[in-house]
């Protein structure tokens, strides 16, 4: 087992001090290849519809895959910004550039974006805000450097729609609700339409997207949870719980009756 050190309760919240860099960067590429994954962002972008000669912000980049998506999508005349606050996720960004798109990668943090105001046709924020204290003031910041007509694309998950089934309701209760009182905003997803809405932004649209795993090793991938390579140390659990519930874990998946599930949203918006 790779032996991983966490220091901070939210590791997507600093990553740059956290220690694990390296290990969030192999997380990122192994769920963005995920066929469901995959699914879920061609789907925001058919709703996002990015087009030919478009400036686009991405928030929250990561490795970037996303920008550079977007920047195929609205060349020729288009060009795509790229920020995170990690400087280690806009490092491993540049290390996977394609020199032939128009993609600038920079550092900014959403809450106060270096950007004039009505600079960008298209914003795009994918499971940012879930680790943002004040996701009010990042949606008025996104707002103020959207153009008048141009479209936010917001994606997220709702955490405290995570449901589980090995057997123990009990032991399941504690579990999801220690690895979710970990997070900042756990419900930033089911709060997108206000948040937008409340940033001035118009004709807000909502879209769910289920995801469902009958297999352990399949939600282990994504839910760290159900992933017994990672050590106690990252805190997905109580310490009593740990053994019980991985046991009980192997056991449903064993006999045919492990599920896990959660639903994230997509939201897109206006600016008049």
């Amino acid at each position: 087992m790779t032996e991983i050190k966490i220091e901070h309760e939210n590791v997507f919240a600093d990553v740059d001090t956290s220690g694990v860099a390296p290990h969030l960067v192999t997380y990122l590429e192994t769920v963005a290849a995920r066929p469901e994954v995959v699914e879920l962002h061609d789907r925001a972008t058919a709703l996002l519809a990015p087009r030919p000669g478009e400036r686009v912000l991405e928030v929250g980049c990561g490795l970037g895959a996303d920008a550079r998506e977007l920047a195929r999508a609205v060349s020729p005349g288009g060009a795509v910004t790229a920020v995170d606050v990690s400087e280690a996720m806009l490092q491993a960004a540049r290390e996977r550039h394609d020199p032939t798109l128009d993609v600038t990668y920079e550092q900014a943090d959403v809450t106060d974006l270096p950007y004039d105001d009505a600079t960008f046709d298209v914003i795009r924020i994918e499971r940012v805000l879930q680790h943002v204290p004040d996701g009010e003031r990042a949606c008025a910041e996104m707002a103020r450097v959207l153009k008048p007509g141009g479209r936010l694309l917001a994606l997220d998950t709702d955490w405290h729609s995570l449901v589980a089934d090995v057997g123990d309701d009990d032991l399941t209760q504690r579990v999801l609700a220690h690895a979710t009182g970990r997070m900042i905003r756990p419900r930033a997803a089911r709060h997108l339409r206000r948040l937008l809405a409340g940033a001035g932004l118009a004709d807000v649209r909502v879209v769910p997207h289920a995801f469902a795993y009958t297999r352990l090793a399949d939600a282990a991938v994504l839910l760290p949870m159900f992933n017994e390579e990672i050590p106690q140390e990252a805190n997905f659990m109580a310490d009593a719980d740990r053994e019980p519930w991985f046991a009980a874990a192997r056991a449903a998946d064993a006999d045919g009756t492990f599920l896990a599930g959660w639903t994230a949203y997509v939201a897109l918006a206006r600016k008049p």
